[in-house]
C-alpha cells in the first residue's frame, strides 16, 4: 500500500547540510517529510536542490535560534514526529594546544545544542504521547 506523504512523520536532523546528517536526509527524504538545518546556507541549498525536503538556516549551539527552527516547522507542518541531533563540531589537534574558546564550541555545538533542541520541540513531541529521537554519536562527540 502506497501512503500519501502527508501521513508520514516530520523529521528534523539537525547538521543536515553535510556528512551523516546529508546522507541520513537523502535516505529519510524517499518516505518521511525532512527538515534539515545547519549553519552554513550553501551546504543546505545544496541539498535541498538533490532531493524533496525543507531547509532551515540555524545555529543550533544557540537557544533562540534553536526556538524559532522549532516554530518555523511547526508553523509549516503542525507538528514535529522525530528529532535526529546530528550537529557537531571537531577541532583537529592535541588537547595541550586546544584553546578554551575552541572546547566551549565545541561544548556548544555537541551537547548544549542537544539540550536547546529537546528543550524546544519536546511539548510539540510529546503532543502525540510519543516520540522517536537517534543522537548521532562516534567521532563527533
Amino acid at each position: 500500500m502506497v501512503r500519501n506523504k502527508e501521513e508520514y512523520t516530520v523529521v528534523l536532523i539537525t547538521g543536515g547540510g553535510t556528512g551523516i546528517g546529508a546522507a541520513a536526509a537523502r535516505k529519510l527524504s524517499k518516505t518521511h517529510k525532512v527538515v534539515i538545518c545547519g549553519r552554513r546556507l550553501d551546504r543546505l541549498e545544496k541539498i535541498v536542490n538533490e532531493m524533496d525536503c525543507f531547509a532551515i538556516q540555524a545555529d543550533v549551539g544557540v537557544e533562540h535560534e534553536v526556538n524559532r527552527l522549532i516554530n518555523q516547522i511547526n508553523e509549516k507542518y503542525g507538528r514535529l514526529d522525530a528529532l535526529v541531533l546530528n550537529a557537531g563540531i571537531n577541532y583537529e589537534g592535541k588537547v595541550t594546544e586546544t584553546s578554551l574558546e575552541n572546547w566551549e564550541n565545541v561544548i556548544r555545538i555537541n551537547l548544549t545544542s542537544g539540550f536547546f533542541s529537546y528543550k524546544s520541540c519536546l511539548t510539540t513531541l510529546t503532543k502525540k504521547r510519543w516520540f522517536h529521537r537517534n543522537d548521532i554519536v562516534g567521532g563527533r562527540t
